[in-house]
Protein backbone atom coordinates (compact mmCIF):
# COMPACT_ATOMS: atom_id res chain seq x y z
CA UNK A 1 0.00 0.00 0.00
CA UNK A 2 1.43 3.60 -0.94
CA UNK A 3 2.52 5.57 2.02
CA UNK A 4 -0.14 8.47 1.44
CA UNK A 5 -3.00 5.46 1.50
CA UNK A 6 -2.04 4.54 5.40
CA UNK A 7 -2.62 8.02 7.33
CA UNK A 8 -6.58 7.97 6.30
CA UNK A 9 -6.78 4.45 7.40
CA UNK A 10 -5.22 5.35 10.41
CA UNK A 11 -7.87 8.24 11.06
CA UNK A 12 -10.22 5.88 10.41
CA UNK A 13 -9.27 3.45 12.86
CA UNK A 14 -8.81 6.22 15.50
CA UNK A 15 -11.93 7.45 14.83
CA UNK A 16 -14.24 3.98 15.48
CA UNK A 17 -12.37 3.49 18.31
CA UNK A 18 -13.52 6.65 19.57
CA UNK A 19 -16.78 6.04 19.14
CA UNK A 20 -16.62 2.87 20.33
CA UNK A 21 -15.10 4.19 23.42
CA UNK A 22 -17.95 6.81 23.67
CA UNK A 23 -20.67 3.54 23.90
CA UNK A 24 -20.98 2.51 27.12
CA UNK A 25 -19.71 -1.03 27.49
CA UNK A 26 -22.48 -3.87 28.60
CA UNK A 27 -23.86 -4.10 32.36
CA UNK A 28 -22.14 -6.91 34.27
CA UNK A 29 -24.48 -9.58 35.00
CA UNK A 30 -26.05 -9.14 38.42
CA UNK A 31 -24.65 -11.51 41.10
CA UNK A 32 -26.99 -13.37 43.78
CA UNK A 33 -26.08 -13.72 46.95
CA UNK A 34 -27.98 -15.72 49.55
CA UNK A 35 -24.88 -15.68 52.36
CA UNK A 36 -27.13 -14.13 55.35
CA UNK A 37 -29.60 -15.29 57.77
CA UNK A 38 -32.55 -17.02 55.99
CA UNK A 39 -31.34 -16.49 52.38
CA UNK A 40 -32.63 -19.18 50.26
CA UNK A 41 -32.56 -19.74 46.35
CA UNK A 42 -32.16 -22.95 44.37
CA UNK A 43 -30.60 -22.62 41.10
CA UNK A 44 -29.62 -19.74 38.96
CA UNK A 45 -29.40 -19.16 35.07
CA UNK A 46 -29.23 -16.43 32.91
CA UNK A 47 -30.87 -16.10 30.06
CA UNK A 48 -30.06 -12.56 28.87
CA UNK A 49 -28.33 -10.10 31.15
CA UNK A 50 -31.50 -8.70 32.06
CA UNK A 51 -33.52 -11.53 32.80
CA UNK A 52 -33.01 -14.84 35.13
CA UNK A 53 -34.56 -18.31 35.68
CA UNK A 54 -34.71 -19.14 39.26
CA UNK A 55 -35.92 -21.92 41.10
CA UNK A 56 -36.59 -22.48 44.73
CA UNK A 57 -34.35 -25.01 46.47
CA UNK A 58 -35.83 -27.85 49.50
CA UNK A 59 -34.88 -26.92 52.95
CA UNK A 60 -31.05 -28.04 53.16
CA UNK A 61 -30.94 -28.86 49.24
CA UNK A 62 -32.80 -32.28 50.97
CA UNK A 63 -35.01 -33.87 47.90
CA UNK A 64 -36.82 -36.28 50.32
CA UNK A 65 -38.61 -33.67 51.66
CA UNK A 66 -42.48 -32.84 50.32
CA UNK A 67 -43.03 -30.66 47.58
CA UNK A 68 -45.29 -28.57 49.98
CA UNK A 69 -42.62 -27.57 52.31
CA UNK A 70 -41.01 -25.57 49.07
CA UNK A 71 -42.22 -22.20 49.39
CA UNK A 72 -39.63 -19.63 50.95
CA UNK A 73 -37.02 -17.66 48.96
CA UNK A 74 -34.62 -14.61 49.94
CA UNK A 75 -31.77 -13.16 48.44
CA UNK A 76 -29.87 -10.62 47.24
CA UNK A 77 -29.20 -9.32 44.11
CA UNK A 78 -25.90 -7.04 43.21
CA UNK A 79 -24.34 -5.28 40.76
CA UNK A 80 -27.52 -4.41 38.80
CA UNK A 81 -28.33 -1.67 36.54
CA UNK A 82 -30.73 1.22 38.03
CA UNK A 83 -33.31 2.18 35.43
CA UNK A 84 -33.44 -0.69 33.64
CA UNK A 85 -36.15 -3.19 34.11
CA UNK A 86 -35.28 -6.41 35.11
CA UNK A 87 -36.70 -10.00 34.81
CA UNK A 88 -36.38 -12.58 37.36
CA UNK A 89 -38.69 -16.21 36.88
CA UNK A 90 -38.94 -18.11 39.51
CA UNK A 91 -40.28 -21.59 39.70
CA UNK A 92 -40.41 -24.68 41.59
CA UNK A 93 -43.00 -23.83 43.85
CA UNK A 94 -44.63 -26.61 46.57
CA UNK A 95 -47.67 -23.86 46.86
CA UNK A 96 -50.01 -23.21 44.21
CA UNK A 97 -51.37 -20.05 46.19
CA UNK A 98 -49.99 -17.05 45.11
CA UNK A 99 -48.37 -14.36 47.28
CA UNK A 100 -47.00 -11.17 46.87
CA UNK A 101 -43.18 -10.94 47.19
CA UNK A 102 -41.16 -7.96 49.18
CA UNK A 103 -38.32 -5.74 48.36
CA UNK A 104 -35.84 -3.79 50.01
CA UNK A 105 -32.55 -1.60 49.38
CA UNK A 106 -31.24 -2.27 52.67
CA UNK A 107 -32.80 -5.05 54.41
CA UNK A 108 -34.44 -2.65 57.19
CA UNK A 109 -37.49 -1.46 55.23
CA UNK A 110 -39.26 -3.78 53.28
CA UNK A 111 -41.96 -3.32 50.72
CA UNK A 112 -44.13 -5.47 48.58
CA UNK A 113 -43.66 -5.05 44.81
CA UNK A 114 -46.54 -3.54 42.44
CA UNK A 115 -49.42 -5.42 41.11
CA UNK A 116 -48.63 -4.36 37.72
CA UNK A 117 -44.38 -5.96 38.31
CA UNK A 118 -45.64 -9.04 39.22
CA UNK A 119 -47.14 -11.96 37.16
CA UNK A 120 -48.59 -15.39 38.80
CA UNK A 121 -48.48 -17.63 35.18
CA UNK A 122 -50.00 -21.04 34.46
CA UNK A 123 -50.59 -22.07 38.52
CA UNK A 124 -53.36 -24.93 38.44
CA UNK A 125 -54.20 -25.84 42.36
CA UNK A 126 -53.84 -29.51 42.05
CA UNK A 127 -50.09 -28.77 40.22
CA UNK A 128 -48.20 -26.29 41.97
CA UNK A 129 -44.96 -27.19 40.35
CA UNK A 130 -46.10 -25.64 37.09
CA UNK A 131 -46.29 -22.73 39.24
CA UNK A 132 -43.84 -19.63 37.66
CA UNK A 133 -43.62 -16.37 39.32
CA UNK A 134 -42.37 -13.35 37.10
CA UNK A 135 -40.94 -10.21 38.71
CA UNK A 136 -40.21 -7.24 36.26
CA UNK A 137 -38.99 -4.35 37.44
CA UNK A 138 -36.59 -1.30 37.01
CA UNK A 139 -34.73 -1.09 40.61
CA UNK A 140 -33.61 2.04 41.68
CA UNK A 141 -30.63 1.24 43.27
CA UNK A 142 -28.15 -1.42 42.71
CA UNK A 143 -28.75 -3.42 45.51
CA UNK A 144 -31.84 -5.08 46.31
CA UNK A 145 -33.18 -7.78 48.31
CA UNK A 146 -36.25 -10.33 47.19
CA UNK A 147 -38.49 -12.04 49.95
CA UNK A 148 -41.09 -14.36 49.61
CA UNK A 149 -42.59 -12.41 52.38
CA UNK A 150 -41.32 -9.75 55.33
CA UNK A 151 -38.16 -11.52 56.44
CA UNK A 152 -37.74 -11.60 60.34
CA UNK A 153 -34.51 -13.39 61.58
CA UNK A 154 -32.66 -13.36 64.90
CA UNK A 155 -31.34 -9.58 63.91
CA UNK A 156 -34.76 -8.39 63.36
CA UNK A 157 -35.78 -9.95 66.94
CA UNK A 158 -32.69 -8.17 68.81
CA UNK A 159 -33.63 -5.09 67.08
CA UNK A 160 -37.32 -5.27 68.38
CA UNK A 161 -35.98 -6.87 71.73
CA UNK A 162 -33.41 -3.65 71.98
CA UNK A 163 -36.87 -1.43 72.22
CA UNK A 164 -38.48 -3.30 74.97
CA UNK A 165 -35.48 -4.58 77.22
CA UNK A 166 -35.60 -1.47 79.53
CA UNK A 167 -38.60 -2.70 80.83
CA UNK A 168 -38.49 -4.16 84.29
CA UNK A 169 -41.01 -6.79 83.88
CA UNK A 170 -39.00 -8.39 81.13
CA UNK A 171 -36.55 -11.12 81.70
CA UNK A 172 -34.89 -13.72 79.02
CA UNK A 173 -32.74 -16.45 79.10
CA UNK A 174 -31.17 -19.46 77.04
CA UNK A 175 -33.27 -22.55 76.64
CA UNK A 176 -30.43 -24.55 74.37
CA UNK A 177 -28.80 -23.25 71.17
CA UNK A 178 -29.37 -24.95 67.87
CA UNK A 179 -27.42 -27.89 67.21
CA UNK A 180 -26.19 -26.55 64.24
CA UNK A 181 -25.78 -23.16 64.29
CA UNK A 182 -25.87 -22.49 67.89
CA UNK A 183 -28.18 -20.20 68.02
CA UNK A 184 -29.73 -19.48 71.28
CA UNK A 185 -33.39 -20.78 71.64
CA UNK A 186 -34.60 -18.21 74.02
CA UNK A 187 -36.92 -17.87 76.77
CA UNK A 188 -38.71 -14.67 77.13
CA UNK A 189 -40.65 -13.77 80.29
CA UNK A 190 -43.20 -11.07 81.10
CA UNK A 191 -44.35 -10.76 84.87
CA UNK A 192 -44.70 -8.35 87.77
CA UNK A 193 -42.69 -8.90 89.74
CA UNK A 194 -39.93 -9.46 87.54
CA UNK A 195 -38.42 -12.97 87.05
CA UNK A 196 -40.18 -14.16 90.07
CA UNK A 197 -37.67 -16.90 91.77
CA UNK A 198 -40.99 -18.93 92.84
CA UNK A 199 -43.80 -19.14 90.90
CA UNK A 200 -46.72 -17.02 92.06
CA UNK A 201 -50.01 -19.39 92.69
CA UNK A 202 -52.48 -16.06 92.38
CA UNK A 203 -51.15 -15.73 88.90
CA UNK A 204 -52.20 -18.20 85.56
CA UNK A 205 -49.31 -18.75 82.77
CA UNK A 206 -49.43 -18.46 79.04
CA UNK A 207 -47.08 -19.74 77.40
CA UNK A 208 -46.74 -19.63 73.55
CA UNK A 209 -44.34 -20.45 71.17
CA UNK A 210 -43.61 -19.25 67.74
CA UNK A 211 -41.34 -20.54 64.35
CA UNK A 212 -41.54 -23.68 64.82
CA UNK A 213 -42.05 -23.66 61.29
CA UNK A 214 -38.97 -20.98 60.14
CA UNK A 215 -40.67 -19.63 57.02
CA UNK A 216 -43.42 -18.91 58.56
CA UNK A 217 -42.28 -14.98 59.60
CA UNK A 218 -45.73 -13.39 60.19
CA UNK A 219 -45.88 -14.74 64.01
CA UNK A 220 -43.02 -12.69 65.28
CA UNK A 221 -44.88 -9.54 63.97
CA UNK A 222 -47.74 -10.89 65.70
CA UNK A 223 -45.53 -11.89 69.17
CA UNK A 224 -44.31 -7.74 68.63
CA UNK A 225 -47.67 -6.58 69.13
CA UNK A 226 -48.83 -8.52 72.03
CA UNK A 227 -45.60 -7.92 73.69
CA UNK A 228 -45.78 -4.19 73.17
CA UNK A 229 -48.92 -4.43 74.94
CA UNK A 230 -48.42 -6.81 77.66
CA UNK A 231 -45.36 -4.59 78.95
CA UNK A 232 -47.06 -1.05 78.29
CA UNK A 233 -47.79 0.79 81.69
CA UNK A 234 -51.27 1.24 81.27
CA UNK A 235 -54.47 -0.25 82.26
CA UNK A 236 -54.22 -3.01 80.05
CA UNK A 237 -50.90 -3.74 80.54
CA UNK A 238 -51.13 -3.43 84.90
CA UNK A 239 -53.75 -5.62 84.75
CA UNK A 240 -52.23 -8.81 82.64
CA UNK A 241 -49.25 -8.87 84.38
CA UNK A 242 -51.31 -8.99 87.59
CA UNK A 243 -53.25 -11.99 86.85
CA UNK A 244 -50.93 -13.60 84.18
CA UNK A 245 -46.95 -15.01 83.86
CA UNK A 246 -46.46 -14.98 79.72
CA UNK A 247 -43.22 -17.45 78.95
CA UNK A 248 -42.85 -16.62 75.33
CA UNK A 249 -40.05 -18.67 72.96
CA UNK A 250 -39.54 -15.91 69.92
CA UNK A 251 -37.94 -18.38 67.78
CA UNK A 252 -38.47 -21.67 68.73
CA UNK A 253 -36.56 -23.40 65.17
CA UNK A 254 -33.61 -21.43 64.81
CA UNK A 255 -31.23 -22.82 62.77
CA UNK A 256 -34.03 -23.17 60.31
CA UNK A 257 -34.20 -19.50 60.84
CA UNK A 258 -30.44 -19.23 60.43
CA UNK A 259 -30.05 -21.84 57.41
CA UNK A 260 -33.29 -20.34 55.15
CA UNK A 261 -35.67 -22.96 55.38
CA UNK A 262 -39.35 -23.07 55.29
CA UNK A 263 -40.50 -25.93 57.28
CA UNK A 264 -37.86 -28.10 58.50
CA UNK A 265 -34.65 -27.78 61.14
CA UNK A 266 -31.21 -28.28 60.51
CA UNK A 267 -31.92 -32.23 60.11
CA UNK A 268 -34.88 -31.55 57.93
CA UNK A 269 -37.22 -32.51 60.95
CA UNK A 270 -40.61 -30.74 60.94
CA UNK A 271 -40.72 -29.87 64.99
CA UNK A 272 -44.73 -29.35 64.65
CA UNK A 273 -45.45 -32.51 64.76
CA UNK A 274 -42.13 -34.20 66.53
CA UNK A 275 -43.84 -33.92 70.09
CA UNK A 276 -43.43 -37.47 71.24
CA UNK A 277 -43.23 -36.99 74.67
CA UNK A 278 -45.13 -39.27 77.10
CA UNK A 279 -47.73 -36.79 79.88
CA UNK A 280 -44.76 -36.52 81.85
CA UNK A 281 -42.84 -35.08 79.62
CA UNK A 282 -40.30 -37.72 79.22
CA UNK A 283 -39.56 -39.04 75.39
CA UNK A 284 -42.09 -42.16 74.61
CA UNK A 285 -40.51 -45.16 73.98
CA UNK A 286 -40.74 -46.68 70.79
CA UNK A 287 -41.12 -43.64 69.31
CA UNK A 288 -38.78 -41.91 67.27
CA UNK A 289 -36.82 -39.38 69.52
CA UNK A 290 -38.02 -35.49 69.75
CA UNK A 291 -35.76 -33.32 68.16
CA UNK A 292 -33.27 -31.17 70.41
CA UNK A 293 -35.40 -27.95 69.47
CA UNK A 294 -38.85 -29.89 70.90
CA UNK A 295 -36.42 -31.41 74.21
CA UNK A 296 -35.54 -27.77 75.05
CA UNK A 297 -38.94 -26.20 75.27
CA UNK A 298 -40.36 -29.62 77.23
CA UNK A 299 -36.87 -29.99 79.30
CA UNK A 300 -35.98 -26.57 80.21
CA UNK A 301 -39.26 -24.50 79.68
CA UNK A 302 -42.36 -26.09 80.13
CA UNK A 303 -41.54 -29.17 82.84
CA UNK A 304 -39.57 -27.13 85.18
CA UNK A 305 -42.80 -24.27 85.30
CA UNK A 306 -44.76 -27.69 85.83
CA UNK A 307 -42.56 -28.86 88.38
CA UNK A 308 -42.67 -25.86 90.73
CA UNK A 309 -46.20 -25.44 90.40
CA UNK A 310 -46.99 -23.00 87.36
CA UNK A 311 -50.49 -23.21 86.35
CA UNK A 312 -51.17 -22.57 82.75
CA UNK A 313 -54.24 -21.26 81.50
CA UNK A 314 -53.31 -20.76 77.73
CA UNK A 315 -50.75 -22.26 74.99
CA UNK A 316 -51.02 -20.51 71.90
CA UNK A 317 -49.06 -22.07 69.12
CA UNK A 318 -48.43 -19.39 66.34
CA UNK A 319 -48.45 -20.57 62.69
CA UNK A 320 -48.58 -18.86 59.03
CA UNK A 321 -50.65 -20.66 56.29
CA UNK A 322 -50.33 -20.98 52.92
CA UNK A 323 -53.65 -19.68 52.08
CA UNK A 324 -55.65 -18.34 49.00
CA UNK A 325 -54.95 -14.69 48.87
CA UNK A 326 -57.99 -13.09 50.72
CA UNK A 327 -58.13 -15.56 53.67
CA UNK A 328 -57.79 -14.45 56.77
CA UNK A 329 -56.44 -15.39 60.03
CA UNK A 330 -57.79 -18.24 61.40
CA UNK A 331 -57.69 -20.28 64.52
CA UNK A 332 -57.24 -24.44 65.02
CA UNK A 333 -59.23 -25.25 68.17
CA UNK A 334 -60.21 -28.67 69.18
CA UNK A 335 -63.39 -31.09 69.98
CA UNK A 336 -66.56 -29.68 69.61
CA UNK A 337 -70.52 -29.45 71.40
CA UNK A 338 -72.29 -32.76 70.77
CA UNK A 339 -72.30 -34.63 73.91
CA UNK A 340 -73.30 -37.53 72.08
CA UNK A 341 -69.40 -37.58 70.68
CA UNK A 342 -67.23 -35.49 73.40
CA UNK A 343 -66.91 -35.88 76.70
CA UNK A 344 -67.79 -33.16 79.35
CA UNK A 345 -64.03 -31.91 79.41
CA UNK A 346 -63.89 -31.86 75.33
CA UNK A 347 -66.46 -30.04 75.11
CA UNK A 348 -65.36 -27.34 77.83
CA UNK A 349 -62.30 -26.88 76.28
CA UNK A 350 -63.98 -26.34 72.67
CA UNK A 351 -66.37 -23.74 74.48
CA UNK A 352 -63.76 -21.89 75.62
CA UNK A 353 -61.43 -21.80 72.75
CA UNK A 354 -64.31 -20.68 70.82
CA UNK A 355 -64.97 -18.06 73.27
CA UNK A 356 -61.12 -16.68 72.99
CA UNK A 357 -61.38 -16.86 69.07
CA UNK A 358 -64.22 -14.51 69.46
CA UNK A 359 -62.76 -12.03 71.50
CA UNK A 360 -59.61 -11.71 69.09
CA UNK A 361 -62.10 -11.50 65.99
CA UNK A 362 -64.03 -8.19 68.75
CA UNK A 363 -60.98 -7.10 69.33
CA UNK A 364 -58.80 -7.23 65.73
CA UNK A 365 -59.93 -4.63 63.10
CA UNK A 366 -59.64 -6.76 60.66
CA UNK A 367 -61.26 -10.21 60.21
CA UNK A 368 -60.84 -13.75 61.85
CA UNK A 369 -62.28 -16.45 60.36
CA UNK A 370 -65.59 -17.39 61.84
CA UNK A 371 -64.46 -20.42 64.18
CA UNK A 372 -66.08 -23.78 63.53
CA UNK A 373 -65.63 -27.26 65.45
CA UNK A 374 -62.14 -29.02 65.15
CA UNK A 375 -62.93 -32.67 65.88
CA UNK A 376 -60.09 -34.77 66.77
CA UNK A 377 -57.77 -35.62 64.28
CA UNK A 378 -55.03 -33.07 66.39
CA UNK A 379 -54.96 -36.67 68.51
CA UNK A 380 -53.34 -38.90 65.13
CA UNK A 381 -50.38 -36.29 64.87
CA UNK A 382 -47.56 -35.15 67.49
CA UNK A 383 -48.79 -31.56 67.58
CA UNK A 384 -47.95 -29.68 71.24
CA UNK A 385 -51.67 -29.42 71.20
CA UNK A 386 -51.70 -33.10 71.80
CA UNK A 387 -49.24 -33.64 74.59
CA UNK A 388 -50.63 -30.59 76.30
CA UNK A 389 -54.55 -32.32 75.86
CA UNK A 390 -52.56 -35.80 77.43
CA UNK A 391 -50.54 -33.96 80.54
CA UNK A 392 -53.32 -31.05 81.36
CA UNK A 393 -56.57 -31.74 79.90
CA UNK A 394 -58.80 -28.57 79.49
CA UNK A 395 -57.34 -27.01 82.32
CA UNK A 396 -55.28 -25.69 79.59
CA UNK A 397 -56.69 -23.97 76.44
CA UNK A 398 -53.80 -24.83 73.86
CA UNK A 399 -54.76 -24.23 70.53
CA UNK A 400 -52.80 -22.80 67.03
CA UNK A 401 -53.41 -19.51 65.77
CA UNK A 402 -52.88 -19.12 62.09
CA UNK A 403 -51.89 -15.91 59.88
CA UNK A 404 -51.92 -15.90 56.46
CA UNK A 405 -49.86 -14.10 53.75
CA UNK A 406 -52.06 -12.57 51.31
CA UNK A 407 -54.94 -10.14 51.53
CA UNK A 408 -56.30 -11.67 54.85
CA UNK A 409 -59.82 -10.01 54.16
CA UNK A 410 -58.45 -6.38 54.14
CA UNK A 411 -58.81 -5.50 50.55
CA UNK A 412 -55.03 -4.93 50.44
CA UNK A 413 -51.63 -7.19 50.87
CA UNK A 414 -50.79 -7.91 54.38
CA UNK A 415 -48.30 -5.29 56.35
CA UNK A 416 -46.22 -5.80 59.75
CA UNK A 417 -48.52 -3.58 61.21
CA UNK A 418 -51.44 -5.10 60.33
CA UNK A 419 -49.91 -8.52 62.57
CA UNK A 420 -48.74 -6.17 65.02
CA UNK A 421 -52.37 -5.28 65.82
CA UNK A 422 -53.43 -8.77 65.38
CA UNK A 423 -50.77 -9.14 68.18
CA UNK A 424 -52.24 -6.12 70.37
CA UNK A 425 -56.06 -8.03 69.99
CA UNK A 426 -54.39 -11.25 71.06
CA UNK A 427 -53.69 -9.41 74.50
CA UNK A 428 -56.74 -7.77 75.18
CA UNK A 429 -58.50 -11.44 74.43
CA UNK A 430 -56.27 -13.10 77.26
CA UNK A 431 -57.31 -10.24 79.64
CA UNK A 432 -60.72 -10.49 78.76
CA UNK A 433 -60.53 -14.37 79.22
CA UNK A 434 -62.59 -15.22 82.47
CA UNK A 435 -59.96 -17.68 84.65
CA UNK A 436 -61.70 -17.72 87.55
CA UNK A 437 -59.35 -14.64 88.98
CA UNK A 438 -61.35 -11.71 87.57
CA UNK A 439 -64.35 -10.64 85.80
CA UNK A 440 -63.91 -10.59 82.20
CA UNK A 441 -63.17 -6.96 80.50
CA UNK A 442 -66.20 -5.71 78.20
CA UNK A 443 -65.79 -6.84 74.66
CA UNK A 444 -65.62 -4.27 71.93
CA UNK A 445 -68.37 -4.66 69.29
CA UNK A 446 -67.41 -7.05 66.70
CA UNK A 447 -65.48 -5.34 63.76
CA UNK A 448 -64.50 -6.79 60.10
CA UNK A 449 -63.97 -10.32 61.86
CA UNK A 450 -67.74 -11.07 61.46
CA UNK A 451 -66.76 -11.62 57.67
CA UNK A 452 -67.86 -15.41 56.90
CA UNK A 453 -65.24 -17.49 54.92
CA UNK A 454 -65.10 -21.14 54.26
CA UNK A 455 -63.46 -23.75 56.46
CA UNK A 456 -59.45 -24.00 56.49
CA UNK A 457 -58.30 -27.24 53.91
CA UNK A 458 -55.54 -29.43 54.88
CA UNK A 459 -53.24 -27.90 52.66
CA UNK A 460 -53.80 -24.49 54.67
CA UNK A 461 -52.81 -26.19 58.10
Amino acid sequence: MPRFFRLPALLAAFALLAACASVPPPSPPGVFDTGFESGSLGTIEAVDDATWDLRLRNDNNDPSLPASFRTWFYFGLNRIPTGRPLTLRLSGFGSSYPAMPVYSYDRVHWRHFDASEVDWQSCPRSRPGQCRLVVRKAFAQPRVWIARFFPYTARELDAFLDTVRGSPYLTERTLATGPATGQPIRLLTIGDPPAAANIMPDRRYVWIQARSHPGETASSFLLEGLMKRVLADDGLGRSLRARYVFEIVPIHNVDGVALGNYRTNAASQNLEDSWTFASDGTPLPGEPAPPPEDLALMQAGIQPLLRAGARFALALNLHSSNAEPDKPAFFVPHFGSDPAAYTDAQRALWQRQARFAELVDAYYDGPIWPVREGGQSFLEHYFPERWWWASQQDAVDALTLETTYGRGGLGRWIEPDDLRRLGEAVAQAIAAMDDGTAEPMPVAPPGQGSHQAPAPTEEDL
